[in-house]
Order: C-alpha cells, then structure tokens, then sequence
C-alpha cells in the first residue's frame, strides 16, 4: 500500500465527499479516528455487541455508505467515532 502522505490525504477526501455524498436528512455529524495498527487508544463501545449491524471490519469501498447510512440522529450509532485503518483502509 502507498503511505505517501498525499495519496492518504487523497483517500481521506475521498472517503469524506461519499459520505457527504449520501448523508441522510438526519445528518448530525460523523467523527472518524485513523489509526496505524495496534490501536494503543482505549476504546469503549457505545452500543451493546448484542445491537451490532455489520461484520467489522469493513472494506474501504463500502465505508462511505456505512458511515453516511449511521450518521443520522435516528440511527442508535451516530454518537462518538469510528475507527479506520490507515493501512487497510478499513472501519474496524
């Protein structure tokens, strides 16, 4: 994978116009952590394991549409941040 910082940037922007791209009328905002692996950050969960919607962690190409679908306010999971993968690319 290329760790040049202007084709992360780029990757960025990219993630940040398909989410704005499909956001739901609801829009209240999107926090997003990138991250190099390991995650030293301490993280906790705001939703119980038992309400999770989708198999982490989730490819680039469908990112945009996951965020962009939960970053509502009736969505139980558009508080706090969501976590990418600078290398892979991937919400984990």
């Amino acid at each position: 994978m290329d760790t040049h910082p202007t084709y992360l940037v780029g990757r960025v922007m990219a993630l940040l116009r398909g989410v704005w791209a499909t956001v739901p009328p609801d829009f209240s905002g999107i926090g997003i952590v990138f991250y190099v692996p390991p995650l030293t950050l301490q993280t906790i969960s705001l939703r119980s394991v038992d309400d999770l919607i989708v198999c982490l962690p989730l490819a680039s190409d469908d990112i945009a549409s996951f965020l962009a679908s939960i970053s509502g306010k009736s969505s139980p999971w558009h508080d706090g941040f969501h976590l990418v993968d600078s290398r892979t690319f991937s919400l984990t």
